[in-house]
């Protein structure tokens, strides 16, 4: 395409840059495929999701000069397939696992493509729109990959264990009932449990509780506790909260009347992450395009790159 180029590429020196940086590119990838397996099938917490995501963008600056600086496709997919030889290695084996890599390999794929056809657009060379128009295709391919790989997991847990899923539902709503303290009587604390809430009854009720012995009171309340939870239908002891009584007994009732649609809640939770991550998806382009300018200008200042003057041939319309 143009003899500048392709004599660099014959150069012993250029041809050392190149391995340097798809070596790197290559161990920053293997990296990120780690940290995500362990944030994805790991007990990691919510806030180590920012280590994956930092490599990643580190990880696409340096692909993407990897990708500008050769113009050999043979380099380009031998990286490519280094990357999938080890994403096979790392994560667990599994049907939607392996699509993941598939599409993530095809939008790859179409990224070099639009970084070289942004390279021959511009009269100038500017770093930040060669990011700028290229970079929607590989975020997106990274939220399919990782949405395939939350599927999987979700899909394989509730398989495995499906009250572990209505446990963290009703541990995160009995949390959240409490917030609604304000809005209910007074005297109703959702906080207290059932044998506080049956104690300050009788109090105010049974004037006659106060001066009965400790071994009398005990046996009142565990009566009176027995017979509110079978009045009202409920399950759960004296010692449970108001708040965890009611939540159980409701998630008792959502999850006998599920049944027919249990197979749609791993669907339903991976839409919500995925949709989750494409709102935010700005924040990590910018991050990447940070992280491009940081590294690019010491780079260049240490002429690991420099700006040539090249001829360019374009296709254009004849009649």
């Amino acid at each position: 395409m143009d003899s500048t180029i392709n004599n660099d590429h014959n150069n012993k020196a250029a041809i050392f840059k190149l391995a340097a940086l798809g070596v790197s590119s290559l161990i920053v990838q293997i990296l990120f495929w780690q940290t995500s397996s362990a944030t994805l099938f790991g007990n990691k917490s919510l806030m180590f999701w920012l280590v994956p995501i930092i490599i990643a963008a580190a990880w696409i600056v340096l692909h993407t000069f990897f990708i500008m600086a050769t113009y050999e496709r043979k380099w380009f997919f031998i990286l490519l397939a280094a990357g999938v030889i080890s994403y096979l290695i790392i994560f667990p084996p599994g049907a939607f696992v392996w699509l993941g890599i598939v599409i993530f390999t095809l939008l790859d794929w179409a990224y070099w493509g639009r970084i070289k056809s942004l390279e021959k657009n511009q009269l100038h060379f500017s770093l930040r729109q060669l990011f700028a128009g290229g970079l929607l295709v590989m975020t997106n391919a990274l939220i399919l990959l990782m949405g395939f790989n939350i599927y999987h997991n979700t899909s394989e847990d509730f398989k495995n264990n499906p009250g572990a899923f209505y446990q963290h539902l009703s541990q995160s709503l009995s949390a959240g009932v409490p917030k609604l303290s304000s809005s209910l009587p007074e005297k109703f604390d959702p906080n207290q449990t059932l044998d506080e809430y049956l104690t300050r009854q009788f109090e105010s009720q049974d004037p006659g509780f106060s001066r009965a012995g400790s071994f009398e009171k005990s046996a009142l309340i565990q009566q009176a506790g027995q017979e509110f939870l079978r009045q009202f239908n409920l399950k759960g002891s004296g010692s449970d909260t108001l708040a965890q009584i009611v939540v159980y007994s409701f998630m008792e009732k959502i999850q006998s009347n599920a049944d027919g649609i249990n197979r749609f809640f791993p669907l339903i939770f991976t839409l919500t992450v995925l949709a989750l991550l494409r709102t935010f998806a700005f924040l990590f382009n910018w991050l990447t395009m940070i992280f491009g300018a940081l590294l690019f200008h010491p780079l260049k200042y240490l002429k690991f790159f420099k700006i040539s003057k090249v001829q360019v041939e374009v296709d254009k319309l004849t009649i």
